[in-house]
This record gives structure tokens, C-alpha cells and sequence, in this order.
């Protein structure tokens, strides 16, 4: 799987703008390359994914457990799922903990 990966200063901090994330989203989303990695089993694998790193985060880890495309993947659903789960702004989205917690992953991994 070859993935545009981010470099640390590309990740958007807290102060950044929905203009900012959704270009980071469109930039370096890595769900087509998930996509054609497990076919059909796609929405079963990135559910378990995000499960997994859920209960990463609720069992009080500092930092998610999980390769930068997995995150990046992760973070990414999430943002195209903030309006549909109550997240109607940018400021709603960042005052959830789990978004912030992955872009901190995103963060530490990156290049």
C-alpha cells in the first residue's frame, strides 16, 4: 500500500480551520487503499478498527496504539461522520476527545 503520508507540521492543531481539516482529509485519506486492501470486508475491518482505538482511548491510553494510515483512516471517517453524529462545526468536532486524541496520534507518528 503506498500512502501520502503527512509530515508533523501538515497535521492541523486545535486552532485550525474546517477549510484546514478538509483539505488535510482530502490530502492524505487513506480509505481507498483500505478499500482495495479488504475488499468486501472493508466496513467490518475499519469497525473493528475503530473499536479497537476506542477502547484504547476509554481505558485511558495517552496515545493511540496503531500505524499512522490506520489513524490517519480512523480520523478521517470520523471527520466525514461529524455532522451525522451531532459534530455540526469545527469547534463541536475538536471539543470531542477521541478526534483530538487521534490527531495527537496522527501527530506523534508522523514524519
Amino acid at each position: 500500500m503506498a500512502l501520502k503520508l503527512p509530515a508533523r507540521n501538515e497535521v492541523p492543531g486545535p486552532q485550525a480551520t474546517a477549510g484546514q481539516f478538509r483539505d488535510f482529509v482530502q490530502q492524505f485519506d487513506p480509505t481507498a487503499e483500505f478499500r482495495q486492501l479488504w475488499g468486501a470486508d472493508f466496513t467490518e475491518h475499519a469497525g473493528t478498527l475503530d473499536e479497537m482505538l476506542t477502547g484504547q482511548l476509554q481505558a485511558g491510553r495517552l496515545v493511540p496504539d496503531a500505524p499512522l494510515p490506520e489513524l490517519l483512516m480512523c480520523f478521517c471517517r470520523m471527520w466525514a461522520m461529524a455532522p451525522y453524529l451531532g459534530m455540526d462545526s469545527v469547534e463541536a468536532f475538536l471539543r470531542n476527545p477521541r478526534a483530538l486524541w487521534l490527531l495527537d496520534g496522527i501527530r506523534g507518528k508522523a514524519l
